[in-house]
């Protein structure tokens, strides 16, 4: 069922709610809402529910693979519209003294209270954006 919120109704189709439009446009200064299946670069770093969503990323990775990263910051990522939204993140941690970069994947669909991982990996020199 479609819900029908202003200018975006006709752009967005799913399970739209009032909070999910909210995080659709976290930092993004967006003038218009992204395309279902599109994705929009992530501009406020520090935004609290980003945060959350990376420490997600890094301690569902540490249960998964029975790892010790610790969370450092969030360095860049986007969010794509995909039944949900798909936060693409540039993540550093570091383990023990060791600070890595990697690039974690996490699908969220706020209004079901469900969030996942669904990728997680280091990123090598070559693949690291500045």
């Amino acid at each position: 069922m479609a819900l029908s919120v202003g200018w975006g109704a006709k752009r967005l189709r799913g399970n739209v709610t009032p909070s999910y439009m909210t995080h659709l446009f976290h930092g993004s200064n967006a003038k218009k809402p992204p395309l279902l299946g599109g994705s929009h670069p992530i501009k406020n770093l520090k935004d609290p529910h980003i945060l959350e969503i990376a420490n997600f990323a890094v301690s569902e990775h540490n249960k998964e693979c029975k790892s010790n990263l610790i969370f450092q910051r969030l360095v860049g990522g986007k969010i794509g519209v995909v039944e949900g939204l798909e936060y693409h993140l540039i993540i550093e941690a570091k383990d023990g003294t060791k600070l890595s970069r990697y690039e974690a994947v996490v699908w969220e669909r706020e209004w079901l209270n469900f969030r996942q991982l669904t990728s997680f990996k280091l990123l090598k020199k070559k693949e690291m954006p500045a």
